[in-house]
Formats: structure tokens, C-alpha cells, sequence
């Protein structure tokens, strides 16, 4: 039975294209195989790429205003991942994409493996930080004799370091939806500016 999708011959039994996921009696394909089939990983990945580029430009762009006490860390961080995704994203929807929905879709799965790889990243240097300094704890308990115990660290929780532990929270969730939006719209303004060139 060939397909009405694509045209794949497909086996005579079968409910659904084995070659794109769509429904042989009609035609239609589901949310995910729709998705993925205006994907273009090669474009994602080069996106990507500049990404790293973008990484390390602004980086050092953005770390002159942090080093002159213009910038603050966390906006540091959140301009650094908005700049990667959003330029990423563009170059995303320049090469690949025929229409503005190609390129979200395109340009948000390039934040998404950003995203994902950085949160990777941050974990393995969290887990290797957290060695570390039990490592080092012990070993400073060890030359001291005993001296310094944990019990003899006063706990100085208040009401304002609680507020401010929300309020890093709630920034660091602010930074992961600008990102995520970033490659969004970039993807979308990729694939708009080469649609206007054509």
C-alpha cells in the first residue's frame, strides 16, 4: 500500500507509514511526526555551533561589564545564554527554513539541546564542586585534630536570606524561559528575514 504522504510502499497489513508515521488510510500524521518532520537537525546543529561562538564573543564582551561592577552576575549569565540561543536560532532559521513556524519549531529545539547540555554541564561541575570540598573538609578535620565539626557552624537562617533564595529561584527560572525563547524567536526571525530576501 503506498503511502498518501509520501509515497512509501509500504507492507499491505500495515496501519501506518513505516518511512513517515502517517496514517495510510488518511493521511494524517500524528503531533510528533509532524513535528519532526520540519526539523532540520543539520541546521540545529550548525545553529549550534555559532552558538559556541556566540558563547565565548559575549563572554568576553559581557564580562568587561561585569568586571567594571556594570553587570551583575545572574544578568551576566542570563545575556550570555539569550545571545547564544537567539543568534543560534537565527542561523537556524536562515539556512534551513522555508516559513516562520519551521523556524520556532527549529530554533526551539536548538534552545532545548542548549538547554539540556548546559544543565548537564552545571551538574557534573556541581557534583565534582561537592567532592571537593568534602574531601577538603575532611581532610582539614583530619590535620586540626578534630576541631572543626559541623556542630560548631552557627546556622544564621532569616527571613531575608530565605527571600533572597526565592528570589535567585524564581531569577534562574526567568533566565531558562528567556532562553528557551530566545532560540524560539530567533528561529522565527531566521526564517522571516530569508523568506523577505527571496
Amino acid at each position: 500500500m503506498a503511502c498518501p504522504n509520501c509515497g512509501y510502499n509500504n507492507n499491505p497489513n500495515a496501519v501506518f507509514c513505516k518511512k513517515c508515521g502517517a496514517n495510510l488510510f488518511t493521511g494524517e500524521m500524528n503531533l510528533i511526526n509532524r513535528i519532526n518532520s520540519r526539523i532540520n537537525l543539520l541546521t540545529v546543529f550548525l545553529g549550534l555551533a555559532v552558538s559556541i561562538i556566540v558563547l565565548f564573543i559575549a563572554s568576553i564582551f559581557y564580562g568587561s561589564l561585569v568586571a567594571s561592577g556594570t553587570l551583575n552576575l545572574i544578568a551576566f549569565i542570563a545575556l550570555i545564554l539569550f545571545s547564544m540561543t537567539f543568534i543560534g536560532g537565527i542561523v537556524t532559521g536562515l539556512l534551513g527554513n522555508d516559513n516562520s513556524s519551521d523556524g520556532l519549531i527549529n530554533g526551539g529545539v536548538l534552545s532545548l539541546i542548549l538547554l539540556i547540555n548546559l544543565g548537564f554541564i552545571i551538574g557534573v561541575i556541581w557534583l565534582i564542586f561537592i567532592a571537593v570540598s568534602s574531601y577538603l573538609t575532611s581532610a582539614l578535620q583530619t590535620y586540626t585534630g578534630g576541631l572543626i565539626s559541623t556542630s560548631n557552624i552557627v546556622n544564621n537562617t532569616s527571613t531575608s536570606n530565605t527571600v533572597e533564595s526565592f528570589s535567585t529561584i524564581i531569577q534562574f527560572i526567568l533566565i531558562l524561559i528567556t532562553t528557551f525563547l530566545g532560540g524560539v524567536f530567533g528561529g522565527g526571525l531566521g526564517a522571516y528575514i530569508k523568506k523577505s530576501f527571496k
